[in-house]
């Protein structure tokens, strides 16, 4: 299930904009075209420009209402409609992989080793991609150009989540996951998770390369993550290599 929607703020357009030669959202719908153990790859979108390149692709397409409100909401709410859509289809007991157009930097088997953890945990258990942090030391802004020392551990202790890379679920445990959170406001989820209240808190992951965490939401991190998508994954080849991956 990959999700992607036309308005975005910080880099207006971006899932369609050229990254390494095709529109962003194209990489994401081939990497998991590519995976060996994925059935469907449906992408929701509002936006016709998306949809278009989402079936040129290779996805099948959900449209999804243009919600008036659509910059408040988490990805929650579109999960749900997503879900909703496809339960006459595929019931409701099945892996769901969610992935972001925005976490490009995937290697090709990145999602089969998801799902084969997802298995090897018994098919219930919330699998995320996960980096380790060397070590966590946090400032709190307090005034502009004034900070204060939060938190500083050097135990090797943390991992930075990056959940738009892949987050695999059962769509059944989503639906109630999702409705004893009560809303599906970014704002409001924020602040359950600052005050320990998030009914979420233990989940099961995959270690994935620091670097696989960044995400394009300005034009900075657009570029950067070209650059290790170039470096790191394609090393002077292009978006085949997920095909061959898949005829490997």
């Amino acid at each position: 299930m990959i999700i992607a929607r036309g308005g975005s703020r910080r880099l207006p357009r971006k899932n369609v904009l050229d990254f390494c030669g095709h529109p962003l959202v194209g990489w994401t719908v081939t990497q998991a075209l590519c995976s060996r153990q994925v059935d469907h790859v449906y992408l929701s979108t509002d936006d016709d420009e998306i949809a278009e390149i989402g079936e040129r692709y290779g996805a099948e397409i959900i449209r999804r209402p243009d919600w008036p409100d659509a910059n408040e909401v988490s990805a929650n709410r579109v999960y749900r409609h997503a879900i909703e859509y496809l339960e006459p289809m595929h019931g409701m007991d099945y892996g769901m992989v969610q992935i972001f157009p925005t976490s490009p930097l995937r290697y090709p088997s990145d999602i089969d080793a998801g799902i084969e953890f997802f298995r090897m945990v018994g098919g219930q258990a919330h699998v995320v991609a996960a980096s380790p942090r060397r070590e966590t030391i946090l400032y709190e802004k307090l005034v502009s150009g004034v900070c204060e020392a939060a938190v500083q551990d050097k135990r090797y202790r943390y991992m930075d989540g990056n959940s738009g890379l892949f987050n695999i679920c059962n769509p059944r445990w989503y639906m109630w996951i999702t409705e004893l959170l009560g809303s599906d406001r970014d704002d409001v989820l924020d602040q359950m998770l600052q005050e320990n209240r998030h009914p979420e808190r233990i989940f099961s992951y995959i270690e994935t390369e620091p670097w696989q965490a960044w995400e394009v939401d300005t034009q900075v991190e657009f570029d950067m993550c070209q650059l290790a998508m170039k470096q790191f994954i394609l090393k002077g080849k292009g978006i085949e290599i997920y095909e061959k991956y898949r005829r490997a």
